[in-house]
């Protein structure tokens, strides 16, 4: 109907382009799988057994039925208690996110599921560089009327008990934390949240984009554009990780802002085929890449190639007074080079045997790293 009325597009400027032009950067797919599931069902077997002795069939079932529910909320517990480890590692050893320059975002399926993931987050001594936004505004009034263990309550109390201080409101605690997230990214490493900041919340240190939460079209692209904005020589993309398998959604929704037509439906003749870049290719072919880069840069130091002779190349002869205003250029090179291959190797280095390095490549590319 817009089209209609109005005619075409006057001008488009695509994701890609913007890319090309090194205003945003590109994304990086990663999917995990995070199954929901107890880890041992021969112990929770054993459990029921042993609980169940000497009832009749009928209260076995109504009691299997009780526990069918209690096992979803346990494995619900257990999973997100598994994407938090994966969280907190990846703030450990992926680039940006371990030197206290990058931050990340978790999307939470609901505002429940927000309130779940800060509690378990605080009970670590991550819990503190950890905020929480969402539309929830806690009501005295209303939350009197609740069952103590009902939904409600809960994000009541996670609110009152663990997010605001005494006499904080909501829109303080949010405006604080959302300063310290673009402003003190080393304070403030995550943000949940659900329903909220992913459209128009632009923080450049945001690096990483956590997805459980199932997004689709437009949303989608928005909420994993929060990843991709320039911040430094040390970001080189906007990384989502998936664990809600949205594979193909997120293929759509980048398409959408990379097709020659925008419209891209049968009819409109547009392509919805623009491939996510495989990670660890990707991955791959970067740090193949910097590491011959490097070589090639560092070929004409002298045998046998140690400290001394890297020195002497790089520095100039220690007689000369000008030796060092006369290699600096090359030196600067030498730096770039080294931190681009460091980057990519630290970006493979928990996932080198998945990317195709053999037991043996893998230990060079460490020891050329540490070297």
């Amino acid at each position: 109907m817009t089209r209609d009325v109005f005619g075409t597009y006057i001008h488009t400027y695509k994701f890609h382009q913007g890319v090309a032009d090194c205003v945003i950067l590109d994304l990086k797919y990663e999917p995990r799988d995070v199954p929901q599931r107890l880890s041992s069902q021969s112990a929770i077997d054993a459990w029921f057994d042993q609980k169940t002795k000497g009832l009749n069939n009928f209260q076995k079932a109504m009691l299997r039925k009780s526990w069918a529910t209690m096992e979803s909320l346990m494995s619900a517990s257990e999973r997100k208690q598994r994407i938090i480890a994966s969280i907190i590692q990846d703030f450990g050893v992926r680039p940006r996110l371990n030197n206290n320059r990058g931050t990340a975002i978790l999307v939470a399926h609901s505002i429940y599921d927000a309130c779940h993931y800060y509690q378990l987050l605080h009970v670590n001594n991550f819990g503190p560089c950890c905020g929480i936004v969402t539309s929830y505004e806690p009501n005295h009034n209303a939350i009197s009327r609740e069952p103590a263990f009902s939904d409600e309550r809960y994000k009541f109390d996670t609110y009152t008990k663990f997010v605001l201080k005494k006499g904080e409101t909501t829109k303080q605690y949010e405006d604080e934390m959302k300063r310290r997230f673009i402003e003190e990214p080393a304070n403030m490493k995550l943000l949940i949240v659900a329903s909220k900041l992913l459209t128009g919340f632009d923080a450049p240190s945001c690096t990483y984009i956590y997805l459980d939460h199932t997004l689709r079209d437009h949303n989608l692209f928005q909420a994993i554009c929060r990843t991709n904005r320039l911040d430094g020589a040390d970001k080189d993309y906007g990384h989502i990780v998936d664990f809600k398998e949205l594979f193909g959604n997120v293929q759509e929704a980048i398409a959408v802002y990379s097709s020659d037509e925008l419209d891209t439906d049968e009819g409109s003749g547009g392509d919805n085929n623009v491939p996510l870049r495989n990670w660890l290719v990707e991955g791959r072919q970067k740090l193949d890449a910097a590491r011959e880069g490097l070589h090639y840069l560092c070929e004409p130091v002298g045998l046998p190639r140690e400290v001394e002779q890297f020195l002497r190349y790089f520095c100039g002869d220690a007689a000369n007074p000008n030796a060092l205003n006369e290699t600096e250029a090359l030196r600067v090179s030498f730096y770039k080079a080294a931190a681009n291959f460091v980057r990519a190797f630290a970006d493979l280095a928990q996932n080198l045997a998945e990317a195709g390095y053999s037991d043996a490549d893998a230990a060079a590319l460490r020891n050329e790293v540490e070297f």
